[in-house]
């Protein structure tokens, strides 16, 4: 055993984990195999390996020869080891394959770095030399490729698959029965989509290269994956070399296959479950179907969060959850036994994928994965496609109350995609989506569609939609109308795309063609030109008709220009040549310089000049400013979508960050003093900029940060946006520029925001959309690292003034941001007059944060008339506790005060008239039966009342009914009860007998017995029987004795 531990390892292990028997199998045949070995000569080594074999040794000499290619680190030792291998085996490598393939998936993330290279160097050789069993390991290896993941490991892991294919086409051209050109080409399409980063372009490159020759040449092969196909090439049709095969797909279709006759052919053809399996790891699928398939609804939450700590915690995990939902449709089918067990349903993960994402583009795309089989759907005998679109329909229904945002944005997805997916195409989505909700209402998948389509939880304007679009699935109005309302006015001669779609409605422009089935045009595309954008040319039509346009009021979540797009969006794009034609003299000599500089250092040297041209020109203002700032900004697009906050911040990497040409011009504004003329124009050229390329705005935030400048306030910043006054206000200008450094880089983000806070306090602390903004984007540490900074004096997010604003505000938000907003408010330690004042508007349990947030915070305080005469005021209810629960933790605080201050608004309603009440004070105060109805709750539900025999209470109580009217008195009699006269003082002389006392007294004040003597009588005799059954109370450290009025 001995032995067995110190010889090399093909699993990594953590120390605390068992020994695999597999491997130590193995590395038992190796050391075999290396003690015969050992001192021979290669032909010596063959012979004796061979006559191993051939006495019944086979399996020890093939196994110990695999794991030594492995596991030796000897440098060339791997084609020895293959060598030998080779010449003694005598079943064609069959166990050799099995073995490979049984540790390619189940042991592949526990291989060290050199068993992984290993693997892929002996599959190389095994593909090279067409080893019969190979296939199965190709098929493992491909779903080893992770989608969303741009680790190195991952990415190596591709570019060695890549390598290798590319190498061995022939190879895959006879693995027709397989579709092993299919499976490559599906596998690579979809990581292609996770590789647009310009870091990537190499990777990029070659996936480009390998799938579009796969489609062009082998298309009749590719079209067994049917309509997902379509769905990944969607996601990069617009890099450049993928370009001619999607112009032949939508144009020309003939030519990529003679019996291709087009998108509905593919579209029309469902995607096998082999190629869905395809794109999630053999560990992922075992952890889904566990999830889908063994836990029960009520215990799945540590699951999913095991899972989403694992495969869904980086930004570009995101893009995973597209396989995820696709999986669950097409893959996971339950039984009926299994639908009507406990086990958690399919809808309910993929709700939890679609609330839990991070990323708004992540989050329409995989709207549209869940909807894809909708588009050409076609019903099945056997039931197969119902279960592929009975997850989305059973989504919208049971997120209709928990998440109404994601019911809304599904149904408006499903809405607006009938017209905009494919405008050829448009009668065979309505068909596709109409049959599809035929086959549901059929099988009563629901019990009624129109209970989804018409709820009044719906926006009107989104339920007329629906009318219009699915009018045989609800319930039409009945008295006629003016006509269904408009989505958006249509341009006829426009071509939309179904991006579109994922483009959530934002009024009243008009969604933009972009990217999926986007018809061929003639502007050539670049790799990074991948998501849609908004159009200014088709706002301004629809602006300038202004007719028959109805705003969508709803709005889901937006989706924001990533990191991918060109600078920008919202106008036509100009090239760089265009912009150069409108510049002469010493800037046009300059930016051409710049443009074709490489030298970074140079680059900032004739940045430095470009800007002393700027000073040297007496007018530099239009057209001569758009025109330079627009060619700058697009040699600098690079630089906008490269600079990131460093992961390691030390003062060494954020100086590191802020080398580029672009913070040249931030640093020569810094540099010069305030009353300098030329600053001011350089600020404005620092403001065209931005109005070209929106990133200059938070860049320059963080260089203001970063830089040990002059510029402490960060007046720069504020001298840039005054030039745009015109046009938004300050407040407007600042929230927009963190709105894009917050979808560009979260980290950045937050690291900015406690300079911001400090430094433009009257344009933030009132401003509720950035607390919005902050509190959906940080997580807990981040959460943490405000807090400590607030309790430190360095941070102040909130003012007495402006805090009811941000209060009111969050009223509709999600729950996890009102926790963060809370926790951020408590730490500054307001006085809570100034917060309680919300609590008016509060109501139970649709506003249950904000009141668990306020019990929490008026659980520490100490109460006073004002926050008494707040918490009085609520609506005294059973069900809301809040009133009862604080009056009662204050109670066992300092009884005595507490009852004061309750007794104080008592006492008010008694001394004031009831004519005189329009003339009291503003403040709204509490009525005498609202603060009797709350005591009495608490004499229903809390079972330590002694609160309620104060001297205070007892004595307020015994006003109230004297002056009660008759209704009164018997509402409350019970409470009423509970006031203690002198009979009750000499027979209860402790506080142990109230509730006794009480019951006689509410007895005496009951009607049913007509004669007060029998009932007196009968009260005595029933409180003699009960003394002797009572059990004796436990004694309490303080006891009081109730002293009465002599008036009572």
């Amino acid at each position: 055993m001995a032995a067995l531990q110190s010889g090399p390892r093909m699993l990594m292990n953590s120390g605390i984990e068992m020994k695999d028997e597999i491997e130590e199998k193995m590395l038992k045949n190796y050391l075999h195999v290396k003690e015969s070995m050992n001192g021979l000569s290669d032909r010596e080594i063959n012979d004796t390996l061979s006559k191993q074999t051939h006495s019944g040794n086979h399996e020890v000499i093939q196994l110990g020869l695999l794991f030594g290619i492995l596991v030796d680190p000897t440098p060339n030792s791997e084609h020895m080891y293959y060598k030998h291998m080779t010449s003694v085996c005598r079943d064609g490598h069959v166990l050799v394959t099995s073995r490979l393939h049984l540790i390619t998936t189940e042991k592949w993330t526990r291989l060290t770095e050199l068993s992984h290279a290993r693997c892929l160097w002996l599959f190389r050789q095994m593909v090279n030399s067409s080893v019969p069993g190979i296939e199965p390991v190709y098929h493992v290896l491909l779903r080893q490729v992770a989608g969303g993941d741009v680790s190195p490991k991952n990415l190596t892991l591709i570019d060695r698959l890549l390598d290798i294919l590319s190498e061995n086409r022939a190879w895959l051209d006879k693995q027709a029965a397989m579709n092993a050109n299919a499976m490559a080409v599906y596998t690579f399409l979809r990581v292609l989509a996770d590789h647009l980063d310009p870091s990537l372009s190499n990777l990029r490159m070659k996936e480009v290269t390998f799938c579009s020759s796969i489609l062009m040449n082998r298309w009749s092969e590719c079209m067994v994956i049917g309509r997902d196909l379509i769905r990944l090439l969607q996601a990069v049709c617009k890099i450049p070399d993928m370009e001619p095969v999607w112009k032949l797909i939508l144009t020309d279709p003939a030519k990529l296959d003679p019996s291709f006759k087009g998108l509905p052919q593919i579209m029309a053809l469902k995607t096998p479950k082999r190629f869905l399996v395809l794109r999630l790891t053999p560990e992922m699928e075992n952890k889904l179907v566990y999830l889908t398939t063994k836990v029960k609804f009520g215990n799945h939450k540590r699951y999913q969060d095991w899972f989403q700590r694992q495969y869904l915690s980086t930004p570009e995990s995101q893009s995973l959850r597209n396989d995820l939902i696709r999986f669950i449709c097409a893959v996971i089918h339950p039984s009926n036994d299994m639908l009507q067990s406990e086990i958690i349903p399919r809808w309910a993960v993929i709700g939890w994928l679609l609330t839990t994402c991070t990323s708004n583009v992540a989050a329409s795309t995989a709207k549209l994965a869940l909807f894809w089989d909708w588009l050409f759907y076609e019903k099945k005998a056997d039931n197969s496609s119902i279960m592929n679109i009975e997850p989305a329909i059973l989504v919208m229904q049971h997120s209709m109350k928990p998440h109404l945002q994601i019911t809304v944005s599904l149904l408006d997805f499903l809405v607006r995609i009938i017209p905009a997916f494919c405008p050829p195409l448009k009668s065979n989505v309505r068909a596709g989506i109409h049959a599809a909700l035929a086959d549901i209402a059929s099988k009563k998948v629901l019990p009624s569609l129109s209970a989804l389509f018409d709820s009044a939880r719906l926006d009107r304007e989104l339920r007329g939609h629906l009318r219009e679009a699915f009018p045989q699935f609800c319930i039409q109005p009945s008295t006629p109308t003016e006509g269904p309302p408009q989505l958006i006015k249509k341009d006829p001669n426009k071509l939309e795309t179904p991006l579109d779609l994922l483009m959530p409605p934002t009024s009243p422009v008009e969604l933009s063609p972009a990217a999926i089935l986007n018809y061929p045009s003639d502007r050539p595309l670049s790799p990074t030109d991948t998501a849609s954008t908004f159009s200014d040319d088709e706002t301004e039509l629809a602006n300038a008709n202004n007719t028959d346009v109805s705003p969508l009021v709803f709005k889901p979540i937006e989706v924001p220009r990533t990191r991918r797009l060109s600078s920008l969006t919202e106008r036509p794009r100009e090239t760089l040549d265009d912009y150069m034609n409108k510049i002469t003299g010493d800037f046009k000599t300059v930016l051409e310089q710049l443009k074709n500089e490489s030298d970074d250092e140079k680059k900032c040297e004739l940045t430095e000049k470009l800007l002393q041209c700027i000073d040297e020109t007496e007018d530099f203002d239009d057209p001569l400013a758009p025109a330079v700032a627009s060619a700058l900004c697009t040699m600098f697009g690079p630089i906008f979508t490269s600079v990131s906050l460093p992961q390691e911040i030390n003062e060494e990497t954020l100086e590191d960050s802020i080398v580029s040409p672009l913070f040249v011009i931030f640093r020569n504004i810094c540099s010069l003093p305030m009353d300098e003329p030329s600053r001011e124009d350089l600020t404005y050229f620092l403001y065209v900029m931005h109005a070209f390329e929106p990133r200059v705005g938070y860049l320059l935030l963080y260089y203001l940060k970063v830089s040990k400048s002059t510029d402490e306030k960060m007046l720069t910043y504020k001298n840039m946006a005054h030039f745009a006054a015109d046009e938004k206000d300050f407040k407007t200008f600042i929230l927009d520029d963190l709105k894009l450094c917050q979808e560009d880089d979260m980290r950045m983000f937050t690291y900015l925001v406690p300079d911001v806070y400090n430094n433009f306090l009257s344009a933030t602390v009132t401003n509720p959309e950035l607390m919005l903004l902050i509190c959906s984007t940080i997580d807990g540490t981040q959460l943490l690292s405000f807090m400590c900074q607030i309790l430190q004096g360095h941070l102040l997010m909130f003012r007495k003034d402006s805090i009811l604003a941000v209060l009111n505000h969050s009223l509709e938000w999600e729950t996890i941001e009102q926790y963060f907003l809370w926790q951020l408010l408590i730490s500054h330690d307001l006085p809570a007059e100034h917060i309680l004042p919300i609590l008016s508007k509060l109501e139970f349990p649709k506003h249950a944060e904000a009141i668990t947030s306020l019990l929490g915070l008026l659980k520490q305080k100490s109460p006073n008339n004002d926050m008494m005469r707040l918490v009085l005021c609520r609506r005294p209810s059973k069900f809301d506790l809040f009133t009862t629960s604080i009056i009662k933790h204050w109670a066992h605080e300092d009884e005595d005060k507490t009852a004061e201050s309750l007794a104080h608004f008592i006492s008010h309603n008694l001394a004031t008239p009831k004519k005189t009440t329009k003339a009291r004070s503003k403040k709204e105060m509490p009525s005498t039966d609202n603060i009797l109805t709350h005591l009495d709750i608490m004499r229903q539900l809390c079972k330590n009342i002694s609160f309620l025999t104060n001297d205070s209470i007892q004595t307020s109580l015994q006003q109230v009914q004297q002056t009660s009217s008759e209704q009164q008195r018997q509402r409350f009699s019970e409470l009423f009860a509970l006031i203690m006269d002198d009979e009750d003082e000499e027979e209860v002389p402790s506080k142990r007998n109230l509730r006794q006392t009480a019951a006689r007294r509410a007895n005496n004040a009951s009607p049913k017995l007509p004669n007060d003597r029998r009932r007196r009588q009968s009260s005595s005799s029933s409180d003699s029987e009960d003394e002797d059954l009572r059990v004796p109370a436990k004694k309490k450290k303080k006891t009081s004795v109730i002293e009465l009025d002599d008036s009572d």
